[in-house]
């Protein structure tokens, strides 16, 4: 009797995974032989990241025109995890991205950014980043940082972006993530 109830439990175990998650792929080749391991970056639609405290937006002002992103609010954060391919036995690693950091208080304290690249496996970060509000404005600035790994192929990968704002009138928003394996 108990058997019986194990593949209902498993099966509902499995409906609670979002249908939009089982389409993220990674963006793959955009020039040879640069490879993006993330899926979604632009972001172009409210799929493939898991937020928290943090929101999609479509309306974000940037020097191009409105643009997508994902925005924090107080303690927020998105992140995409990934297996590398065991055919991706490439070394160097390059993440971009752009930073909307908006904070007309100069407020250290309350309004901060951070990312990071770990490797999951491993419970190593191989990169990352911090910025708070008393360095100033950065609007809609694009991040670039390399780093060089051993072979990781097969190892789970967690990228992730916090952000944490304090005031309405700050805008704290990233859009354009690419993770290039090269």
């Amino acid at each position: 009797m108990k058997l019986s109830r194990v593949p209902a439990l498993v099966l509902l175990v499995l409906t609670c995974v979002p249908a939009a998650f089982a389409s993220c792929e990674a963006a793959g080749y955009q020039w040879y032989p640069n490879y993006d391991q993330i899926a979604n970056g632009r972001p172009s639609r409210d799929e493939c990241w898991n937020p928290f405290n943090a929101f999609y937006t479509t309306q974000a002002p940037s020097p191009w025109g409105n643009t997508n992103a994902y925005e924090f609010n107080y303690a927020g954060s998105i992140s995409q995890t990934f297996v590398v391919p065991a055919d991706h036995p490439q070394t160097h690693w390059e993440l971009a991205y752009t930073l909307e950091f908006n904070d007309p208080h100069n407020d250290g304290a309350w309004n901060r950014f951070s990312m990071e690249v770990r490797d999951m496996t491993t419970g190593t970060a191989l990169t990352w980043y911090s910025f708070n509000g008393a360095g100033g404005d950065q609007n809609w600035e694009m991040h670039r940082q390399g780093f060089t790994t051993g072979n990781i192929a097969g190892h789970t990968i967690r990228v992730l972006f916090r952000g944490s704002k304090g005031y309405s009138d700050t805008y704290i928003r990233v859009a354009g993530v690419a993770l290039w394996q090269y």
